[in-house]
């Protein structure tokens, strides 16, 4: 009885879509979130560094995946990567539950403890990010 309830009330708070219903349709359905908050693209990073230096777009984009090479091969084998004045990032250990469900099925399952990776912001960052008022970042940097 109670993995109906579940379902139903799952059913109730879906968007009503016209896709296949796997999500491929996020153009559709434009969170209000994402209009708020524009991302960033790593080839938008690439371009800025390059329009910063004397570096070629290749290059930049080679270290740029470098650094999150390192970074990824750090945290995964146990250890904190700490940049000073941006953040720190680590895996952390989530404690398993007997009782969870599968939020696709609302099938009750078990979860075993498993790592998640994090990040904390640094000192500088959370001044900077504190500071903002409610508009977004890129309204505040023009």
């Amino acid at each position: 009885m109670a993995d109906r309830a579940y379902a139903d009330r799952k059913a109730d708070t879906m968007p009503l879509t016209s896709g296949s219903g796997n999500g491929e349709d996020s153009q559709d359905t434009a969170s209000p979130k994402a209009a708020k908050h524009p991302k960033v693209t790593k080839a938008e990073l690439i371009d800025a560094l390059h329009e910063r230096s004397d570096s070629s777009r290749k290059d930049i984009h080679a270290l740029i995946d470098g650094l999150f090479e390192e970074i990824k091969a750090s945290i995964l084998s146990g250890k904190t990567v700490e940049l000073r004045g941006f953040g720190t990032f680590e895996v952390r250990i989530r404690k398993g539950r007997k009782r969870a469900r599968n939020p696709k099925t609302g099938e009750p399952v078990s979860v075993e403890d498993h790592g998640v990776a994090a990040f904390r912001p640094g000192r500088d960052l959370k001044k900077a990010a504190w500071s903002l008022k409610g508009g977004s970042a890129q309204a505040d940097s023009d």
